[in-house]
């Protein structure tokens, strides 16, 4: 009798143990996915223009901290060397990603050396002008228009050959920058009689290899 009364306290000993255990066990969380890392988004106003320095001093383009007048001196970028434009202000255009052409590899490398990013002088700056052919035209035609977009209505209007267009191959058809937006710069353009036009320039028609012709 004793014998079996103990058995029966040991189960309902081991009972006891294992209905606490239950209650205090911590459920397991429950299997989420975890949310998929968003997307880059392209900023279609952000400004992705080249642009090239023509400055002729030895020293090179001096480069600036900011577009303010009175803003330091942060270094130098050399004739020739190209750059995304980020923004036109107060006659100075801030740029990224400086490249110079290399001999020995033929070809356009990222500058190593000098200011990555800074200020530099619209004036000292160029792009040249080429013909855009868009699909629904028989021939290449050079536009500016009111805003940056094609559907825009057009400032001026030239045809290819039209000897009234601005002559580009060079020669210095821009003569200020304003604004960009995307591929687009706001610019004033001289045609041939040297007047003066203001509009968005589409980027087809800027020809950003200094070492070719465009069409």
């Amino acid at each position: 009798m004793l014998a079996f009364e103990t058995l029966v306290i040991r189960r309902l000993c081991f009972l006891l143990v294992m209905a606490g255990c239950a209650q205090t066990q911590v459920p397991p969380e429950p299997l989420t996915a975890k949310p998929a890392p968003a997307a880059a988004v392209s900023d279609p106003e952000r400004c992705t223009a080249t642009l090239w320095v023509t400055e002729k001093d030895p020293k090179g383009l001096h480069v600036y901290a900011s577009h303010e007048p009175g803003a330091k001196s942060v270094g130098w970028l050399i004739k020739g060397t190209e750059f995304t434009v980020l923004a036109v202000k107060n006659g100075r255009i801030q740029f990224e990603k400086p490249t110079a052409l290399s001999e020995e590899q033929s070809q356009w490398v990222p500058l190593l050396t000098g200011p990555q990013t800074g200020w530099v002088s619209s004036a000292l700056v160029f792009v040249d002008l080429g013909y855009r052919y868009p699909p629904d035209a028989d021939a290449g035609e050079l536009v500016i228009y009111t805003k940056p977009n094609t559907h825009a209505a057009a400032v001026v209007r030239w045809a290819m050959l039209d000897d009234a267009a601005p002559r580009g191959d060079g020669e210095k058809g821009i003569v200020k920058f304003h604004d960009c937006h995307g591929g687009w710069l706001k610019v004033d353009l001289l045609d041939a009689a040297k007047t003066k036009h203001t509009g968005w320039l589409h980027h087809e028609n800027q020809c950003a290899n200094q070492l070719t012709t465009c069409p």
